[in-house]
This record gives C-alpha cells, structure tokens and sequence, in this order.
C-alpha cells in the first residue's frame, strides 16, 4: 500500500495548482452550506421552545380576571392607573374589573377578600364573562337559612 495522501485534492508533486484550488474552494462551499444548515435548524428548534407572548384579552367591566405573577413578591396593586404602589396580591386571585383606564392597560380591580386598586393589564392570566365572586353591590342575601326551634 501507498502512503496516505497529505493533499486529498491533489498531490504536492504532480497535482495541477488550479485543481486544488478549485476543489478546496468546492469543499469550503460545502462546509458553509452544511454549517448554514446546522444553524438553521438549531435556531428553528430554539425558536419552538420559546413561549409564544400572551395573547391581549378584551377586557371589559364587570369580567372576572385571574391575576397570574412574574415574581414570587406578589401582584403589584397600586392606589391610581400610574405607579402608585399600595400593596400586593397573591398569586392566582380572581378578581373583579370595575373599571379599565390608559386603553385598557391598567385595570381598576376589586378581589373577593375586599382590597380594591389598580393592576397592570399583564397580570391577568385568565377571563372568565360570569361572575364568580360575590355581588358585593347586591344587599339582598342570596341564600336565607330558617333555624327551626325546638
């Protein structure tokens, strides 16, 4: 057997000079259409692991929304539509809309525990059209409970 050979497109005795040129290019052209291809797909499987951005919800008054937090501090509620923090409400809370404010950003809210103030439109991760907490405007009770005596 022969020595394996040192130029594969030629040899550095009696190759032409412009064979191996042209081979070498037709090789780097082959790489780079591999490598362009290899970065394709890793940025196409990339691009499938991120998660798609929230859709806007049409928020209107009188919906229920489920507050949803990007932190473990709380839903930030504030005392008017600007940054005017009065507290934090937790993760997962429904509230009440009663009004909308700044194109529907910010969003004037009342939660079943009482606390009412403004959110940002952001922390609503669900909305639901019935209402499923109590009709606070409502005196009339909704349930009477008749105690009989002994």
């Amino acid at each position: 057997m022969g020595k394996p050979a040192l130029f594969p497109y030629g040899s550095a005795s009696g190759g032409s000079h412009e064979n191996n040129k042209s081979c070498y290019l037709n090789h780097c052209e082959i790489l780079m259409k591999k490598l362009i291809a290899t970065f394709l797909v890793i940025l196409t499987f990339f691009w499938c692991l991120t998660p798609l951005p929230v859709l806007a919800f049409d928020l209107e008054v009188g919906q229920q929304v489920k507050l949803k937090t990007k932190t473990d501090l709380g839903i930030p509620l504030h005392r008017k539509s600007s940054t005017s923090l009065i507290g934090r409400i937790k993760d997962g809370t429904w509230a009440q809309v009663l009004d909308t404010a700044k194109e529907k950003h910010w969003l004037n809210i009342k939660t079943a525990d009482g606390q009412t103030g403004w959110i940002i439109d952001d922390y609503v991760s669900q909305v639901l059209n019935k209402p499923i907490l109590p009709n606070t405007n409502n005196n009339e009770t909704s349930a009477k409970i008749k105690l009989k005596k002994d």
